[in-house]
């Protein structure tokens, strides 16, 4: 028995393999047909058909060439029927168009929330999709713990590239009269990423060998002219398993797999990493509801600071930004009223992307606390928290970290970080 049926179109393998080996990576045991849909005497039906009533929950990938399967449909039908949770993953299409698609698979989900696959890939929704489990009491078994570039196999990234004559087809489906709505456009300038999902599981493997060449990396991006370290050139991801790797204020805690920092006004932040262009994404739970802030290039006292203020924050439901010299701390440009409150004990990703003289952002809603009524209803909504631009590059370079303003309590989790030419490690 298998714990998740990943149902999805073949046009999506690329993506269902990724999310496949990133949850085999923690210890979850998957199915999906691209690997297992070829079983010797059984149909294409009686195989997903037995698979699906053996599983314990199913991923099901939206996309605009899953709404027009009619195999997909039969899959979701089926696990309908069989009473399995669902946990819904939209790639390239909005809530509204996939309603509009697939009004049978609105109905048959429930309450399920959705989850968006951003720009940069299926990895960073990974750790959601295991909080969805755990919440369903599908608990990972540490025994099935996998490599996950050894879950990744040589056939599957050719597969993924269409490289691969000999790929299991499902049946060719029967396409559906209704049209699917064009996408809407992603937060970031320049979302190249989303245009090259193909690439996602070759850029995967190629991490692995960029750990080989990290020091070819180093002479190609150079040092920092006031510093010793190097930028960093490969993928760094944090479980927040201890605090090893930071250098931090005597009151930090760890616990669960989440950093928790509370009236912590000191910067802790990552020891010997220096970033210029890259892309972070984290989690953060605002716990008391003040709020929490986030460093960025940080050398010392010096760094670029974001505030998340929360409805109980110095500034309630606004986005603000500091330059911070030798400790000394100053607005700068205007604060960003945010679009959707902000409520305690929610759940947020952020995402940030760092072009040069430019910081971009964006904050996915992950979860609301029931007793929020109003703000439940933006749950698995995605928007732009906003931009800074610094004329001066006042700092090229440094590295990341969190700290408080004042009482705030927060939480943070799933911390990936990746320079230009990377991906993050699952």
């Amino acid at each position: 028995m298998r714990d998740i049926f990943i149902s999805y179109v073949a046009e999506d393998d690329p993506t269902a393999v990724e999310l496949a080996a990133g949850l085999e990576a923690r210890g979850y045991s998957t199915w999906y047909y691209t690997r297992d849909g070829s079983v010797p005497g059984l149909s294409y039906l009686m195989t997903t058909r037995a698979a699906i009533d053996e599983c314990q929950a199913v991923i099901l990938l939206i996309s605009p060439d899953s709404v027009m399967s009619d195999q997909v449909t039969a899959e979701v039908i089926r696990a309908h029927e069989t009473k399995k949770p669902f946990i819904p993953l939209r790639l390239n299409i909005s809530h509204e168009q996939f309603v509009q698609s697939q009004p049978e698979w609105a109905q048959a989900l429930g309450a399920a929330t959705s989850i968006d696959i951003p720009a940069e890939g299926v990895s960073f929704v990974v750790g959601n999709v295991m909080r969805a489990l755990q919440k369903m009491k599908i608990a990972p078994r540490p025994e099935l713990v996998t490599n996950e570039m050894a879950a990744i196999t040589p056939e599957m990234i050719r597969q993924a590239a269409g490289e691969s004559k000999e790929r299991p087809a499902r049946p060719t489906p029967t396409p559906r009269s209704t049209p699917v709505p064009p996408p809407t456009a992603g937060a970031f300038p320049d979302a190249k990423a989303s245009s090259k999902k193909k690439l996602y599981l070759i850029g995967a493997a190629v991490v692995a060998l960029a750990l080989v060449g990290a020091t070819i990396g180093l002479w190609l991006n150079g040092s920092d002219a006031e510093s010793d370290t190097p930028l960093t050139t490969t993928p760094v991801r944090e479980d927040f398993l201890n605090l090893q790797a930071w250098t931090h204020p005597p009151n930090w805690a760890v616990g669960d797999g989440a950093l928790e920092i509370a009236e912590a006004p000191q910067l802790g932040f990552l020891t010997d990493k220096r970033f210029r262009d890259f892309t972070m994404n984290f989690q953060i739970t605002l716990i008391n509801g003040e709020g929490a802030a986030w460093a960025l290039r940080a050398d010392g006292d010096s760094y670029y600071l974001f505030y998340l203020s929360g409805p109980k924050g110095m500034q309630p439901n606004r986005f603000v930004t500091y330059l911070v010299k030798d400790g000394k701390m100053d607005q700068v440009g205007t604060p960003f009223n945010i679009i959707r409150p902000l409520c305690e004990g929610c759940a947020y990703t952020i995402t940030i992307k760092a072009e040069g003289n430019n910081f971009f952002h964006q904050i996915h809603i992950d979860s609301v606390p029931d007793q929020h009524e109003d703000e439940k209803q933006f749950e698995g909504e995605t928007y732009k928290l906003g931009d800074y631009a610094d004329a001066e590059d006042t700092f090229p370079n440094g590295s990341v970290g969190f700290r408080t303003f004042a009482s705030e309590k927060f939480s943070v989790a799933d911390l990936f970080i990746y320079p230009p030419g990377t991906r993050p490690l699952q």
